[in-house]
C-alpha cells in the first residue's frame, strides 16, 4: 500500500511570544457612524501619508461624508456633509495638493452622479452636479498627473453600459462613446496608467458575466487581450497598475463555488494568472488589491475560513501566503479596501458587521506581540495528503527549535534542528499509524501537531 501522510492539528491554538506581523488599528477600531445599508466606502491617501475614508452616513440621512486621520484620531473634514442628501457608490481620490474629491450617486439630482472636491475650508461642486444621463452605479474617481479628475460609471440610461467623463474646465466631457461597453456592466473599477490613459475592469453581462478589460485609446474603447478572460463568471473587479504605470492586474473572486480570490496581469499579450488560480477557496467575497513598492500583491477578503472575518494575502513570487495574522477583524466585514503608501505600509479598510457597521481601517506591522496563533501559521506539512515525502515549511520563526516526531508509543521517529524555513522528510519506510510533530526549544512555544501515515 502506498503510505500518505495526513497532517491535522493536535492543539486548536497556542499563545506565543514571536516577532510578527500584525493588523492594528489606526486610531480606534469602528471610528465612524455606522455606514449606510446598501452602500460602499473607498479609502486613500494622500503624498504625505494622510488617510482618508469616504462613507455614507447612516445617522444622517446617508449623506456622504469623510474622515481623516491627524495622527491622534479620525475627523470629519470640513466638519460638514459632502452631499446635500443620501448619497451612494462613494469613491474618494487625492490631488497633488493633497486635497480629496468624491464622487457619488446623488439622489438630490435624481440618482446621478456628482463630484465635489475640498479646498481647505469647504467642500464645491466639481463641475455641475448630477452631470450623467442616468441613474450612476459602481461609481470610481482618478486623477491624473496634472490633477484632471476622470470618472467611471454605470449609466442606466445606456441600459446599464459604461460610461468615462473627464472635467474639462466646468464640464464633464465624454471619454470616448458613452454606454461603449457591448451589454450590462457590473462592478466596474478604473485605473490610470502611467500615461494617464484610462482603463476600466468590469463584468461582461453580455459575455458569460467574465472578466473584462478595456482601454481608451484615444479614439475609441479597445479590449485589452481576449474579451473576457477569466475561467468563468467574476464577481467584485478592482483594477490597479504597477509603480511603473504599464502593467495593469485585476483582481476579482469566481462567481461561483468556490467563490475564491483570483489576481491576474497583462503580460503584453494575454492575462496570467499570479500564483495559479484561486488563492484562497473558502468562500471569500468581496476582495480588494494593492501592490508593493516591488509589485507584490497584497488581497483583502472577508475570509470564508474565520467567519468571513478580514484576512490579507501577498504573493511571494513564488505563492500566496497570510499577511499578518488571519481574521482579524471583529466580525464578518464589507467591501473592504486596501492601500499601501510610499514606505510600503500596507493598509486596510473595511467596515465591520460586528461593531454596528462602523469603519475600522488597520495597519500591517511587524514587532513582538502576545496572542493566539493558529497552528498553521507556525509550521505546516504539505501536500497533504502526501507519499514518500512530505515538505515541511516553517514561518521562519523557529529559529535554534527542534522538530521532534514521535510514535504512539513515545518512540522518536525523527528530530531535526530548524534551520531553513523549509525542508524535506522521507517517510516512505515508517509504518501506518499515528504520530505527533512537536517543536521543541528556542524562543517559542508551538503546538503539537498530530499525523497520520496510512
Amino acid at each position: 500500500m502506498i503510505k500518505k501522510l495526513l497532517l491535522t492539528s493536535f492543539a486548536m491554538a497556542t499563545c506565543c511570544t514571536m516577532p510578527a506581523q500584525t493588523w492594528q488599528a489606526v486610531g480606534v477600531t469602528g471610528f465612524s457612524p455606522p455606514v449606510a445599508q446598501n452602500t460602499l466606502t473607498s479609502f486613500a491617501i494622500d503624498h504625505t501619508g494622510k488617510l482618508y475614508v469616504a462613507l455614507s452616513n447612516a445617522f444622517d440621512s446617508a449623506k456622504v461624508y469623510v474622515m481623516s486621520y491627524d495622527g491622534a484620531s479620525w475627523t470629519v473634514v470640513g466638519n460638514a456633509a459632502v452631499s446635500p442628501s443620501r448619497g451612494y457608490g462613494v469613491s474618494i481620490a487625492v490631488d497633488s495638493h493633497n486635497f480629496p474629491w468624491v464622487v457619488f450617486g446623488d439622489v438630490a439630482n435624481a440618482y446621478k452622479a456628482s463630484v465635489k472636491k475640498f479646498d481647505g475650508s469647504v467642500w464645491s461642486d466639481a463641475g455641475p452636479p448630477g452631470f450623467s444621463d442616468g441613474q450612476a452605479e459602481d461609481l470610481t474617481i482618478t486623477l491624473d498627473g496634472n490633477d484632471t479628475a476622470y470618472v467611471s460609471y454605470v449609466d442606466q440610461f445606456y441600459t446599464g453600459r459604461a460610461v468615462v467623463k473627464k472635467l474639462n474646465g466646468a464640464s464633464w466631457d465624454n471619454v470616448g462613446t458613452p454606454g461603449f461597453t457591448a451589454g450590462g456592466t457590473g462592478q466596474m473599477t478604473l485605473a490610470l496608467n502611467g500615461s494617464g490613459v484610462p482603463y476600466v475592469a468590469y463584468q461582461d453581462q453580455a459575455n458569460g458575466f467574465g472578466a473584462s478589460v478595456m482601454m481608451f485609446n484615444g479614439t475609441a474603447w479597445v479590449h485589452v487581450g481576449a474579451g473576457t478572460f477569466s475561467n468563468g463568471t467574476c464577481q467584485f473587479n478592482h483594477i490597479t497598475f504597477d509603480h511603473a504605470g504599464t502593467t495593469p492586474y485585476l483582481c476579482y473572486n469566481n462567481g461561483y463555488n468556490p467563490f475564491a480570490p483570483n489576481v491576474q496581469a497583462y503580460d503584453g499579450a494575454n492575462w496570467v494568472y499570479i500564483g495559479g488560480q484561486n488563492l484562497n477557496t473558502d468562500m471569500d467575497y468581496q476582495n480588494n488589491i494593492a501592490l508593493d513598492g516591488n509589485n507584490m500583491p497584497y488581497v483583502i477578503f472577508p475570509d470564508g475560513s474565520f467567519g468571513g472575518k478580514a484576512s490579507v494575502m501577498k504573493y511571494d513570487g513564488s505563492s500566496w501566503l497570510y499577511a499578518g495574522n488571519t481574521g482579524f477583524s471583529a466580525g464578518q466585514i464589507w467591501y473592504p479596501n486596501i492601500l499601501t503608501d510610499s514606505f510600503d505600509n500596507v493598509y486596510v479598510e473595511y467596515f465591520d458587521d460586528a461593531d454596528s457597521n462602523k469603519v475600522s481601517v488597520m495597519k500591517l506591522e511587524t514587532g513582538s506581540f502576545i496572542g493566539k496563533v493558529h497552528p498553521e501559521e507556525l509550521f505546516s506539512a504539505s501536500p497533504n495528503p502526501a507519499s514518500a515525502i512530505v515538505s515541511i515549511r516553517t514561518t521562519g520563526e523557529c529559529g535554534n527549535a527542534e522538530l521532534v516526531i514521535t510514535n504512539m508509543l513515545g518512540n522518536e521517529m525523527y528530530r531535526k534542528t530548524i534551520t531553513a524555513e523549509n525542508f524535506l522528510i522521507d517517510i516512505s519506510a515508517w509504518s501506518k499509524g499515528i504520530y505527533f510533530l512537536k517543536m521543541t526549544g528556542g524562543k517559542n512555544n508551538f503546538p503539537a501537531k498530530k499525523l497520520v501515515v496510512q
